[in-house]
């Protein structure tokens, strides 16, 4: 190890502030424009979530409304359906 010779000094490299700064800024500008896309792809989700939310909800009043139509003529139609079997001409009849 003796025997090597001497290196040289490693070279020195003038730089200034503004190089770095001016460098770095497609880099910064890079990730602050995928935070945007992210933070308005989050508002687009919590939207179209609450699009989908809204739609489900009405869609079960829907079903909540004609189901309790259905009850309603069901009940009706047995009602009429004991009456007629419970009427004179049918006791007649049989």
């Amino acid at each position: 190890y003796k025997n090597t010779a001497p290196r040289s000094p490693p070279s020195t490299v003038d730089f200034y502030f503004s190089d770095i700064t001016a460098n770095t800024t497609p880099i910064v500008d890079g990730d602050s424009a995928k935070q945007n896309e992210i933070i308005v792809q989050q508002i687009l989700f919590t939207q179209c979530h609450r699009d989908l939310e809204q739609d489900s909800n009405k869609v079960i009043e829907v079903l909540e409304s004609a189901e309790y139509e259905w009850k309603s003529a069901t009940k009706n139609g047995q009602q009429r359906t004991d009456d007629l079997f419970s009427s004179p001409i049918n006791s007649i009849i049989s």
